[in-house]
């Protein structure tokens, strides 16, 4: 069967992807082709960059991709291996969605690319280098994800308000916690900050109300305010850096300052006691 398929300049003829034993759409996106089955899977196939889209404010200047009409009928998304990238709020909103499969030649997941949808776990392949900003933000039902260490940069709030993420592991390469990341994480328990991180942002695990544990590693120098504000049930701070960072009084708002142990290295607890955010810790014990 063969569909003609409304693109934004001009009518253009879309074969249905093979997989597709009943197709209920299609298009033509670029270099790219989608079709909906009507078992609300959305194929996307093709080789290439997929488009940027974007929604505007008051949806004056919106620039949707020809699938965002049958959002509320795609239950699951299945990128092909050829496809290099995911564009920018190419799946914002998409509140039935729960699974997608990216083929593994993506490389960068866009902005806003999964932002509050019904996503319920991801797993990304290890071609993908770069989590766009608020990639996954807002994904309330997201339980699960796994991060390859191929990714060296994850943009600002791509996790933020993804409440029920237990355990999260970032990626070796990554050297900056971009500012809200994990922002209101509230089921997060634990997390080990990489060697390679340098800075931890803004108000990176604000709200991460579950987390009792944090460990960052040597090479961070900077930790931005409300970092770890309101993280009420930390226990154990583990610091591997010899030297104080030079923080404000703002980074660990709402920790309790008697129920959460700062540890740091052998010969450096005098050093911490007297600095800046940290002499805030009741209890400052040495790394055994």
């Amino acid at each position: 069967m063969i569909l003609v398929a409304s693109c934004r300049e001009e009518p253009v003829t879309c074969i249905p992807d093979i997989s597709c034993s009943n197709s209920v759409a299609c298009g033509i996106e670029g270099k790219l082709q989608w079709t909906l089955c009507a078992d609300s899977v959305l194929y996307i196939s093709g080789a290439g960059k997929m488009s940027d889209y974007w929604v505007a404010p008051d949806e004056s200047a919106d620039r949707l991709a020809g699938w965002y009409e049958h959002k509320d009928s795609i239950f699951s998304i299945i990128i092909g291996n050829d496809v290099t990238s995911i564009g920018d709020y190419a799946f914002l909103n998409f509140e039935n969605l729960t699974s997608v499969t990216i083929g593994n030649s993506v490389t960068v997941i866009g902005n806003r690319a999964f932002m509050a949808s019904g996503l319920t776990s991801v797993t990304i392949p290890e071609s993908v280098t770069e989590i766009g900003k608020g990639a996954f933000g807002g994904c309330i039902d997201l339980r699960s994800v796994s991060i390859p260490n191929s990714v060296t940069k994850i943009g600002e709030g791509a996790f933020y308000n993804c409440r029920y993420i237990t355990s999260i592991d970032i990626p070796n390469l990554v050297t900056k916690i971009a500012p809200y990341t994990f922002y209101d994480c509230g089921r997060l328990t634990s997390v080990i900050i990489p060697d390679l991180v340098t800075e931890i942002g803004e108000g990176a695990f604000t709200d991460c109300r579950n987390m009792t544990s944090v460990t960052i590693g040597s090479s961070l120098k900077t930790i931005d305010n409300w970092a770890f504000t309101d993280c009420i049930d930390l226990t154990e701070f583990i610091n591997y850096s010899a030297t104080p960072q030079v923080i404000s009084d703002r980074v660990f708002l709402g920790v309790h300052p008697a129920k959460c142990t700062l540890f740091v290295p052998t010969g450096s607890e005098i050093a911490y006691r007297n600095a800046e955010g940290w002499e805030y810790f009741e209890n400052i014990q040495a790394i055994e």
